[in-house]
């Protein structure tokens, strides 16, 4: 089976990726997911300084999600309209946007550092399930993302608004304009069949996992290699990444890594 990543790796990225979803603001846990965000920019600052003290070389974000529960809103097009509202004509790209983004993006040129774009938000079924909205973006998106990113995720949580089928048909999609991995977010294992790699968030709710110890960590872990033939990015796991039941854990993940290639990335800091 051949590495997803091997271009990357062979171009100096280093595996497995060293990610944190989630990062403390003060008294607040945010995450990477709106770095995009308009909404969110007063933050990103901080959150790369962040990313630079938990040893990160790797981040995600979303390209297109109506449904942040911060309302930090990631759209591309003039007034941030819904998938529906474009297709019935409001597809006017905003480029003041697009150039802000092209600035956030640059230095993930660097080929030691990996932006991998997670394109829709899965709680958002009204985007994930309008395949002639995906038909029209993604070739866009791709256009202007291949030369930042090092991969793609297609969505975050897929199955909560995307059947398996669903999930291979916008992978095949985006094939046609990308070289690149294409993975699927999830806090499962049953995606689709033709994804280069898992993000597996694990089966608690991220905010609980401090009552989780590092033994049901390391057994959820290995149930999930087990059960998926793939590569693996350990994504999600403990909002709370920076106290030291979450280190333990990702510290053990990175230990079951050591003996286990298809973990190609691990959550932190350690």
């Amino acid at each position: 089976m051949n590495h997803p990543f091997a271009v990357a790796q062979s171009a100096g990225l280093e595996f497995p990726l060293r990610t944190s979803l989630f990062w403390q603001h003060s008294s607040d846990t945010r995450s990477t997911w709106d770095y995009l965000a308009q909404d969110a920019a007063a933050y990103n600052l901080a959150l790369i300084a962040k990313q630079a003290e938990y040893g990160c070389n790797a981040m995600t974000s979303m390209i297109y999600n109506m449904v942040d529960p911060f309302k930090a809103v990631v759209n591309p097009f003039v007034g941030k309209p819904s998938a529906k509202a474009v297709m019935a004509g409001m597809d006017k790209w905003d480029l003041d946007e697009c150039a802000r983004w092209v600035g956030l993006l640059k230095p993930f040129t660097d080929p030691r550092l990996a932006f991998i774009p997670c394109i829709f938000c899965g709680d958002d079924a009204a985007t994930t399930r309008n395949e002639q909205f995906q038909d029209y973006v993604l070739p866009a998106f791709c256009l202007g993302l291949n030369q930042f990113s090092k991969a793609y995720v297609i969505v975050s949580e897929a199955s909560k608004s995307m059947g398996i089928a669903l999930q291979e048909r916008m992978i095949e999609r985006m094939r046609r304009h990308t070289k690149l991995p294409i993975g699927v977010h999830n806090q499962g294992w049953q995606i689709a069949g033709n994804a280069d790699f898992l993000c597996y968030e694990f089966s608690w709710h991220p905010s609980t996992a401090n009552n989780r110890n590092v033994l049901e960590v390391e057994n959820e872990a290995k149930k999930v290699l087990a059960s998926y033939p793939g590569y693996v990015w350990f994504q999600e796991i403990n909002t709370a990444n920076e106290s030291m039941i979450a280190r333990a854990q990702a510290r053990k993940l990175r230990d079951l890594a050591q003996t286990e290639p298809r973990i190609i990335g691990l959550p932190g800091p350690i």
